[in-house]
């Protein structure tokens, strides 16, 4: 009886911290990338970080599953992290989040309205009985198709709650701070004038660092509020349609896309370019 007792308060302990406001943490992956997740800490918790369960359903022969890890600077202790899941290339095609950024295969080419099985949490919990694979979709992004966010996926009765983005604050208890919030693309493109696109499961521009070739001082970078296509132009004048390969220009860099609304439009801070002369309207219209 007085080791149920000692179990039922070490469990009673270890998801009071899991669930506390995240001050105490230090672990960080250092990505700037990120899906949310959505529920609360009653249950287990998913993402990248490990399940946490007191029904039983994670631990072999019942009883709650923890993993533990290196904590906050004190040398504490995470109960959120489980062994072995350390970030790696992700794999396309197999629904699951092998770089620990949040986001499930981001960067595969899919078939537009082509579904797949998907696990939004670390691929270590994706067998586990207790969690539950989602859905995810496949969605237009430029002149390709990419795939959405994992939708409907659990771990345990509740999925953990969703990770607010800039807080600092490890919010879905998953071991990664601001996991799920925002992508960098990079941009290669051979021309003057060029789109570039966020993908679905990041689909707000808010920042860029771009260079521009060419010699002309004048460079434009044009995005509509909610819109995922960033138009970029150098100078003021685009191919010929008779003479295409006629442009010589070529656009490189990076752009940063967001699971959440750009809090401003971009410009000069967020979104440098390589230009005396920089204009950043709306439309395309308002370039040079």
């Amino acid at each position: 009886m007085a080791s149920r007792r000692a179990a039922r308060l070490s469990a009673i302990l270890l998801l009071t911290a899991c669930s506390a406001s995240g001050d105490s943490e230090s672990v960080e992956t250092g990505d700037t990338t990120s899906g949310a997740v959505s529920g609360t800490a009653s249950g287990a918790t998913s993402g990248s970080g490990g399940a946490l369960s007191l029904d039983g359903g994670a631990g072999p022969g019942g009883g709650m599953a923890t993993s533990a890890g290196t904590g906050g600077a004190g040398g504490a202790l995470n109960p959120c992290i489980p062994p072995g899941d350390i970030p790696q290339a992700e794999q396309c095609g197999n629904g699951l989040d092998e770089d620990l950024d949040g986001f499930v295969d981001e960067d595969c080419i899919c078939n537009v309205g082509q579904t797949q099985p998907c696990f939004g949490g670390p691929p270590s919990q994706a067998s586990l009985p207790n969690c539950v694979q989602g859905t995810q979709t496949c969605l237009p992004s430029g002149e390709f198709g990419q795939w959405g966010p994992c939708q409907n996926w659990t771990c345990g009765p509740t999925t953990p709650p969703p990770e607010i983005c800039d807080n600092g604050i490890d919010d879905d208890c998953d071991g990664v701070i601001d996991d799920g919030c925002s992508l960098t693309v990079p941009v290669d493109i051979d021309g003057d004038c060029v789109d570039a696109y966020c993908p679905p499961q990041a689909p707000y521009p808010i920042g860029c660092n771009i260079v521009m070739d060419g010699n002309d001082s004048r460079g434009c970078v044009a995005n509509q509020p909610g819109s995922s296509a960033v138009y970029f132009k150098e100078g003021d004048a685009c191919p010929n349609p008779i003479c295409p390969f006629c442009d010589a220009g070529h656009v490189s860099g990076t752009l940063l896309c967001s699971s959440q609304p750009a809090p401003a439009p971009l410009n000069d801070m967020n979104c440098p370019i390589n230009k005396p002369d920089k204009f950043y309207p709306a439309d395309p219209s308002g370039c040079p």
